[in-house]
């Protein structure tokens, strides 16, 4: 049994976030809301996970799991905003985004609180939303359920807990990923052992999206497509979604998250309960509608009746909102041709027009570029009036910081990648100048001997620290003499192994080793990178250049792991069977450590082979 590790009330971490209250807590793990310190009346979410340990190890594989959870930055996944360990040889936490309902406690009570503009429809959207996005980012969840689906005061779900049953079982000793998964929600293939995929997310979801739609807990071996029919009542097309992510197949769940998200994106639409925004009229903002010539006079019915139309009035279209970089408060509404500036006026519960504006047409569209998408039904009051309390206002800010903070991860993408750019392109024309100018570089041999796998090279003199050698170019022998042809022969030879004093070790080329008759390498001459071989090489990274330049790569993750290598992902060890059924487990793991007899401590050619595991079938 795991031992707890209360944290007492009033607990500073990492001298920002203040402990408040205990709010939740799991088998393995316990959640605080806390204070931001730095950013007043801004709550958080504090998880302390269950588990000590001062293991390097363990922590360096907690900085990378959760460096790979920063990179989900999507208005509906739970932000992480922090990490670290509580105490030197204390748990790990996690500082998460505060949302003050769970789906968990909606779907078990009527009478259980829950924002006032809960649409399971929107929701079932917005998390089929979450998803895609963290599955194009490599990440699966592996743990979809009520309880980690988190509301705000707007109704707006967001998907949380990435990737914190793969931290938990890493981190933990003597527990494995299959005693991670929830009764109900989990996939069949995870409910028989085996490791969760992209689609056990999908399953994972759909059993979500059953209890969402049926009111009915799924049975403890998860929903099955039959349940649909018998329980959800659903428009056809919902039905015929959920009964394939149901599927007990993984391979029939047909669809990707991306697709299912495109799939519910116009369906749910035309379900959705639209919340309701009151646009207070000011007189400026009547005087400004006169202005540009849509209205006569300074009536105010007729300038809100303008302002409804331009917004799409009864089709309820999509408008385009975003905040004003120089001023936060500022909230501008993109319609048709109008651009409105407001102000949050929370006392009177609606956005107080101070402006409207008529752009050129082409600056409009040019600005909702980078604007949030939105739908509402759009009303017009009096500046003297109070528009009905709701939750739509605050519900609109949160969306707009969400957006503002997915918007401003796309732009560091976006500079990353040019500057990313830049810096090859750059090191490649160095790297043609060099060769140019002033050839290749190049070390005396005086004596070669050749083994089964490597050329043994003995120098004259013992190579600088830096031979300027470009990694993984083969290299090239060539003889002092000419031949009897007038040109001295050049013979390529493999790559650099290891260095000894003046002796270089070269692994031959794969080639050369299965070869009965090999070419003869020059008793003595010149060690140096092949031409060939080196001006391929630049031309290969140029075209490569070129293509994550232009997003024309075969693989479009790839272009992401190459900016960032954090994102690669690693095929689990395949499963292997063993004549000797008595080893202990750890014996049956493959070995971490190379080989003794091909340990190379300057290694450049090809990989040392590993050491294969114990006596497999």
């Amino acid at each position: 049994m795991l031992d707890r590790f209360p944290v007492p009330q009033g607990k500073l971490i990492l001298d920002r976030y203040r402990i408040q209250e205990q709010i939740g807590g799991w088998r393995m793990s316990t959640v605080y809301r806390a204070s931001d310190e730095a950013a007043p009346n801004v709550s958080v979410a504090v998880k302390i996970l269950d588990t000590s340990h001062p293991d390097s190890v363990k922590q360096e594989l907690f900085k990378r799991e959760t460096a790979a959870l920063k990179r989900l930055n999507h208005p509906h996944i739970v932000g992480l905003r922090d990490s670290g360990l509580l105490d030197d040889s204390g748990p790990f936490f996690l500082v998460l985004d505060y949302l003050p309902y769970s789906l968990d406690a909606c779907l078990k009570s009527d009478s259980a609180p829950r924002p006032e503009n809960f649409d399971p429809h929107r929701i079932m959207r917005e998390l089929a939303q979450a998803l895609a996005h963290a599955h194009s980012q490599n990440i699966i969840h592996r743990d979809i359920k009520p309880s980690n689906i988190l509301l705000d005061d707007a109704g707006r779900s967001r998907l949380s807990d990435f990737g914190i049953s793969k931290l938990l079982t890493s981190l933990s000793i003597g527990q494995t990923l299959a005693g991670f998964w929830s009764p109900g929600y989990a996939a069949p293939e995870q409910q028989a052992g085996q490791t969760a995929n992209f689609k056990s997310d999908l399953y994972s979801l759909g059993a979500v999206f059953y209890h969402l739609l049926s009111g009915r807990v799924p049975p403890e071996e998860g929903p099955r497509p039959a349940a649909v029919g018998n329980y959800v009542s659903a428009p056809a097309d919902i039905r015929s979604i959920l009964e394939t992510m149901l599927h007990e197949n993984p391979d029939e769940r047909k669809f990707t998250a991306s697709e299912l998200a495109a799939s519910l994106e116009g369906i749910t639409r035309q379900k959705e309960i639209l919340p309701t925004q009151y646009l207070i009229l000011t007189n400026n903002a009547v005087r400004r509608i006169r202005e540009t010539g849509r209205t006569r006079s300074d009536d105010r019915d007729a300038a809100g009746d303008v302002i409804i139309n331009n917004l799409g009035g009864s089709e309820l279209n999509e408008v385009y909102v975003n905040q004003s970089r120089r001023d936060p408060d500022v909230i501008r509404i993109l319609g048709d041709s109008l651009l409105l500036i407001c102000k949050p006026d929370e006392e009177n519960n609606g956005l107080l027009i101070i402006d409207v504006q008529a752009p050129y047409q082409a600056e409009l569209e040019r600005q909702k570029e980078n604007a949030m998408p939105y739908r509402a039904y759009w009303k017009t009051v009096p500046s003297s009036d109070t528009a009905p309390h709701n939750n739509a206002l605050s519900g609109l800010i949160v969306q707009l910081r969400n957006s503002e903070r997915s918007n401003t991860a796309e732009r560091e993408n976006r500079r990353s990648r040019r500057d990313f750019i830049e810096r090859w392109q750059s090191a490649l024309s160095r790297q043609e100048q060099r060769i140019s100018e002033n050839g290749l570089p190049y070390r005396r041999v005086e004596e070669s001997e050749a083994s089964k796998d490597y050329w043994r090279f003995t120098l004259s003199e013992p190579p600088p620290d830096n031979l300027n050698w470009p990694e993984e170019v083969p290299l090239a022998a060539t003889a002092l003499s000419p031949t009897t042809t007038g040109r001295p022969r050049s013979v390529p030879v493999g790559n650099l192994a290891e260095i000894r004093g003046q002796i270089l070790m070269v692994a031959k080329e794969s080639r050369f080793s299965s070869r009965r008759n090999p070419p003869d390498i020059p008793a003595s001459g010149l060690l140096m990178p092949s031409r060939v071989e080196i001006t391929s090489a630049i031309r290969r990274q140029q075209n490569a250049v070129h293509e994550f330049r232009s997003g024309s790569m075969t693989n479009p993750a790839l272009s992401n792991i190459i900016v960032d290598p954090g994102q690669a992902t690693h095929a689990p060890f395949p499963s292997l069977k063993y004549y000797q059924e008595w080893l202990s487990e750890d014996k049956k793991k493959p070995s971490a450590k190379p080989c003794p007899a091909t340990s190379y401590s300057s290694y450049k050619g090809r990989p040392a082979p590993e050491k294969p595991p114990l006596s497999p079938k």
